[in-house]
């Protein structure tokens, strides 16, 4: 249906992390998120392409900040998978 912005989404959050497996993650979480919730998708606020991009930066900067604090919590594993 709306996966023609699925090369879009990921180029978008490659910009930000540059991780391929992670950005190929997100771009699946968008659109099962999207699935889950287009009810709530209401196209008179919004084009389809926003509701989506607007999906993909909040679960990347959720990510991202999930990631910082495992880091902090756990630095010992992040050293051991940059060897």
């Amino acid at each position: 249906m709306n996966t023609h912005y699925k090369a879009q989404i990921y180029q978008f959050i490659f910009r930000y992390c540059q991780e391929e497996q992670l950005c190929l993650d997100l771009v699946q979480d968008t659109f099962v998120k999207f699935h889950k919730y287009q009810a709530n998708f209401d196209e008179r606020k919004s084009s389809i392409k926003t509701y989506l991009f607007r999906i993909a930066y909040q679960l990347m900067i959720n990510r991202l900040k999930k990631r910082n604090r495992m880091r902090k919590i756990l630095p010992f594993l992040y050293v051991l998978n940059q060897l």
